[in-house]
């Protein structure tokens, strides 16, 4: 039975790799030119190409301006991508417009079909993305005060990057499809309990809530959304120039807050073919499963609860202010920093609650050394929950790493006695100077950019504070009955349940009196959570020297609402613990009710945000 399974296993192998075999040799088929217009017959393109049509087409490809507009020959295109490729020779003032059209098709068949060009750009190119045929389409200009002499010339090319589109596709569905068939197979072989079963779709369907918004055919208008859109495409150009490592300190200010390195996966994606709003969406989708993944392996290890785990990595998922900064302010490098933050929380979890000075049931013997010991050993290994997590957060975003080492600092001041003891500080100075070494080739330039002119902000101290949230929006939808993304009711909604179920949590916590460590997590969440409103004294701070800097780095102090969410989802998964070892039927009873309620809040939010926000297609 186990060898028939082997073989069905082994045959769905071999056909797919008849199919990646098959689709391979189109990726590399030379781009074929499907038309091409002259404007200026006397002009060079890029100084050596003569564009004079010497193969007799110049009047027929010849460029017509009537009333400012010029509509190229009907082109039938087939599914695929094209690109438009244009030169133009511009003064001040002048703009040429180039998009392509078609008259029948459904809609959709052409996404991302113009561009705009004035002075100063003497060559720029774009893409198109047929999905389905479209049988009459043609390139049509607009030109706004300038003749057709603005325009040298310009191809349409079919290109290569449907097929590689196509491949790369049919790679992430086997993938997918292997895994679902591994993971069946082992269930029927009793590797996979049901208790991990329930976590993995438990797992699956919060982040499925989470990433909804991304299954659409549009995008939601996130306040920098289009700034995210520009770095894949100029990262991308980056990479096909051959620039290997271009992190960006000298590019935007997004380059200082938030490192390009996370980025090269969705502009690999837009070098193979797709649409840069495709690798923004699968950017997103991965980021939801990273936190998801990293949330629930960090509170599982620190609350050995796989139940408790997937509770708190619910909380972590579905706060409504991480699924408002995912889609409505669009700050994917604050996204991205969530996914290594619970590493950080369960490195410091881990390095205070365990003794790395004892020697446990599988030490060595009696007058073995500390080296030796293995309990030792094993707790030498959590600082590096601590460095990983601090690393790739200082690589996704600048700020977030900041607030993180903030309070870790305050942690330790807390646990000061826990702090001072030897083996511990040793493990927390090893993680500073491994943290620092591993990211120098970034923080010295970004450093380098904060102190010096060249980096300055317009916030000030008083901006921070009033940027604050104010209590009474976590309860808008009770003053206002007026629904609607543009209102931001959805978020203030959810963010109200939140509040309720934080507070439902730390009242538990307390009446249970649980261990310091906790303690500590739970007087922090509820600063972090102080911090983000506009009655924390952020304009005192800023008038202190070295301190008020820090404060306008910040911009927005609901940044730190991810440091609450973090600490009140590990307190989730521990009083799920408890409650499930000795707590009683309205516990119990009162959990439930909560999880239901914080899934409602995010379903109710992610639909606000798909069917009420007006979309944008590309």
């Amino acid at each position: 039975m186990r060898k028939g399974k082997w073989d069905k296993l082994t045959l769905l192998f071999l056909m797919e790799v008849m199919v990646i075999l098959a689709l391979l040799p189109g990726c590399f088929r030379r781009e074929e030119l499907k038309e091409v217009y002259y404007g200026d017959s006397s002009a060079k393109v890029n100084g050596e190409t003569d564009i004079s049509g010497a193969d007799g087409t110049e009047e027929k490809n010849k460029i017509y301006v009537e009333e400012g507009v010029f509509a190229g020959g009907k082109m039938n295109l087939s599914p695929g991508v094209y690109q438009v490729r244009v030169w133009t020779r511009l003064k001040e003032g002048q703009e040429i417009s180039v998009s392509m059209q078609w008259d029948d098709g459904y809609f959709g068949s052409i996404g991302a079909n113009g561009m705009s060009f004035g002075s100063g750009r003497e060559y720029g190119a774009f893409r198109v993305y047929v999905a389905d045929k479209v049988p009459e389409a043609y390139v049509k200009c607009v030109f706004q005060e300038v003749d057709a002499d603005g325009l040298l010339c310009l191809e349409v090319w079919e290109t290569n990057l449907g097929n590689r589109r196509l491949l790369i596709t049919a790679l992430a569905c086997f993938g997918i499809l292997d895994f679902l068939v591994i993971y069946r197979r082992r269930i029927l072989q009793g590797k996979v309990t049901g208790k991990q079963q329930a976590v993995f779709w438990g797992l699956v369907g919060c982040v499925g809530v989470a990433c909804f918004p991304c299954m659409t055919n549009y995008l939601i208008p996130g306040d920098g959304l289009m700034e995210h859109l520009d770095r894949i495409v100029y990262l991308a150009e980056a990479l096909g120039r051959g620039k290997i490592f271009p992190v960006g300190t000298d590019k935007a200010a997004f380059s200082l807050f938030g490192g390009e390195v996370f980025w090269y996966f969705p502009a690999l994606l837009y070098l193979a073919g797709f649409p840069a709003a495709t690798a923004y969406k699968v950017l997103l989708v991965w980021a939801a499963a990273g936190a998801g993944g990293t949330a629930y392996f960090s509170m599982q290890k620190c609350v050995k609860n796989e139940y408790g785990a997937l509770f708190g990595s619910m909380v972590y998922l579905l706060a409504p202010f991480l699924i408002h900064t995912m889609y409505q302010k669009a700050a994917i490098g604050e996204y991205v920093a969530m996914i290594f933050l619970p590493l950080v929380c369960c490195g410091m979890f881990l390095l205070y609650t365990e003794d790395g000075t004892e020697k446990g049931e599988q030490g060595i013997a009696e007058g073995a050394s500390l080296k030796e010991n293995t309990c030792y050993v094993k707790y030498r290994r959590y600082k590096w929950y601590i460095i990983l997590g601090m690393a790739a957060m200082s690589l996704s975003h600048v700020v977030i790493a900041g607030i993180t080492v903030l309070f870790i600092v305050l942690f330790c001041v807390i646990q000061w006695k826990k702090t001072v003891q030897k083996p511990r500080l040793y493990q927390l100075l090893q993680s500073l100077g491994i943290t620092l070494l591993l990211n120098v080739r970034f923080w010295l330039p970004a450093c380098y950019r904060i102190s010096s002119d060249a980096m300055q902000f317009s916030e000030t101290a008083e901006d921070v504070q009033r940027g604050g949230i104010s209590l009474e929006y976590f309860f808008y939808w009770l003053l206002n009955s007026e629904s609607g993304a543009g209102g931001r009711s959805e978020i203030w909604v959810g963010a109200g349940v939140f509040m309720l179920f934080s507070f439902y949590i730390l009242w538990e916590y307390e009446k249970r009196k649980r261990d310091m460590i906790c303690g500590t997590f739970a007087v922090l969440g509820l600063l972090a959570l102080g911090m983000c409103t506009i009655y924390f004294p952020w304009n005192v701070l800023g008038r202190i020297p070295g301190i008020g800097e820090m404060v306008v780095l910040l911009q927005d102090p609901t940044r730190i609402m991810s440091i609450a969410v973090l600490f009140m989802a590990f307190l989730a998964a521990v009083l799920f613990r408890h409650v499930e070892e000795d707590g009683g039927i309205l516990s119990k009873a009162a959990l439930g009710i909560m999880a239901l309620v914080l899934l409602a809040s995010a379903v109710y939010q992610v639909n606000e945000i798909v069917f009420v926000k007006p979309p944008v297609f590309l």
